[in-house]
Formats: structure tokens, C-alpha cells, sequence
């Protein structure tokens, strides 16, 4: 027993050893899990909340330096993002609008081109100004939505005419 008890005494020592370094073990785990493993879970829950399309929110992490770093890389990011894309929304809706002018525009042309196609129809199959001027005249109301239309031609010579649209209606001649 005596010759194992130096043994013993080393056995005892690397025990306590052991379990001291695994005490300072969990201690070290414990601290580097506060000062690196929660901040980066803490950045990336604020990262899932960017993915989602919430820029409202800052990003603010505390722990070592290169966490902060990188915490503050990100918020720069979201800040240039959430700019970007209110720019981007301005942008869309100015060219809504212009788009919605445009084809206002274009409609109208359209509804003027088909006023003419009828015009030119109709010249072309009467030729009588007497039975085309009164048509024309019924048209250019249905297009502008005009209760009534009148004209006075004053040839070289012979009488003026006046041409009514819808006929019958009443007009003043003052």
C-alpha cells in the first residue's frame, strides 16, 4: 500500500485536476456563449426580421468588438436598403402615373383617329355635301357628346347654308 500510495496522491491530484479544468471549462463555455454565441443569435433573429421586409427596426447588438462591427455593417445595410426601396416605390408610382397619363393620351387620339375613319367613310361613299355635312356633323356630336351641332357655309357664290345636328333642332342666329 505504501508503494501505490504516491500513485494514489498523483491519482487524487489529476482527479481534482480534471475536475477543475472542466470546471474551468464550463465557465469559459458560459462566458464565450454570452460574449459571441447570443449576440450572433441576437443578429440573426433581426436578419430574419429584415428577410421578412421589416426595415423599420435598427440593429443593435452589444458584446466584442467585431460583434458590434458586423452589427453595425448590418444596420448600415438595412438603413441603404429601406432607402433604396422607398426610392424605388417613389419611382413606381411616378411612372404609374405617368403610364396612366400616357394611355389617358393615347385613348383619346384613338377615339379622335376613329372620329376621322368615319368621317373619311362616310366622304367616301356620299358624295352629295347636301346628305355628308349633316352626317359629319351627327358624328362630331356623338363623339363629343354634344346635344347639338350646327355650321354655316358661305359659298362664293349662291345663299349660305346652315347644317343642324340632330335635325330639327332649334338654333339661334343672332
Amino acid at each position: 500500500a505504501k508503494a501505490f500510495s504516491g500513485f494514489y496522491a498523483t491519482r487524487r491530484g489529476l482527479v481534482v485536476a480534471g475536475l477543475m479544468l472542466a470546471v474551468m471549462g464550463l465557465l469559459l463555455t458560459r462566458a464565450l456563449s454570452r460574449s459571441i454565441v447570443a449576440p450572433i443569435r441576437q443578429l440573426s433573429r433581426q436578419a430574419a426580421t429584415m428577410r421578412t421586409g421589416d426595415l423599420s427596426r435598427p440593429i443593435g447588438v452589444s458584446g466584442d468588438q467585431e460583434i458590434e462591427v458586423l452589427a453595425e455593417t448590418l444596420d448600415e445595410a438595412r438603413g441603404k436598403l429601406a432607402s433604396t426601396l422607398g426610392e424605388l416605390k417613389t419611382l413606381n408610382e411616378d411612372l404609374e402615373g405617368q403610364v396612366a397619363s400616357r394611355t389617358r393620351l393615347i385613348e383619346a387620339r384613338y377615339r379622335d383617329l376613329k372620329l376621322l375613319q368615319s368621317v373619311a367613310e362616310l366622304s367616301t361613299q356620299e358624295r352629295d355635301p347636301e346628305r355628308v355635312i349633316p352626317g359629319i356633323l351627327q358624328l362630331v356630336a356623338a363623339h363629343y357628346t354634344l346635344p347639338a351641332v350646327a355650321m354655316v357655309t358661305r359659298p362664293p357664290e349662291g345663299p349660305a347654308a346652315t347644317y343642324v345636328a340632330p335635325p330639327g333642332t332649334a338654333i339661334r342666329t343672332d
